[in-house]
């Protein structure tokens, strides 16, 4: 599941079920029509459910190249996307399919901690080496 939302110069990806910053970089080239640098994660969420364990990433992005428009005609992908000022994104005028936008632009613009995207990696994979 994806769910992507472009606002200011803030991506915001959440990727559920795939395992890697390959699959946000590529969803966010068909949904949102960018290319991005995934900058590090800003966190992991999982819902432990009876029959399933969900699991999702919320990574931090920022564009390949600050002029690149985003989509703004819908197609098989998404309905479009568009960049917004953080005015416009708590306005009426926009309406997103979720809140996340508005919870992390303000965490980020604070401040808070963006995650070595290094801490997500398959399982078995050997750590890092630091001492090159």
């Amino acid at each position: 599941m994806i769910n992507l939302q472009i606002t200011s110069h803030f991506i915001f990806i959440k990727i559920s079920n795939n395992t890697n910053d390959k699959a946000a970089t590529r969803e966010t080239k068909e949904e949102g029509g960018i290319d991005i640098n995934i900058k590090g994660i800003l966190r992991f969420e999982y819902t432990p459910r009876k029959s399933y364990v969900r699991f999702r990433v919320i990574f931090y992005a920022e564009p390949v190249n600050d002029e690149d428009l985003p989509k703004s005609i819908p197609d098989y992908e998404s309905a479009g996307a568009c960049w917004l000022s953080v005015d416009e994104l708590v306005s009426d005028e926009v309406s997103l399919r979720g809140r996340e936008p508005m919870d992390w632009i303000p965490y980020h613009n604070k401040g808070g901690p963006v995650y070595p995207i290094d801490l997500l990696t398959l399982e078995g994979f050997p750590p890092p080496d630091i001492f090159l």
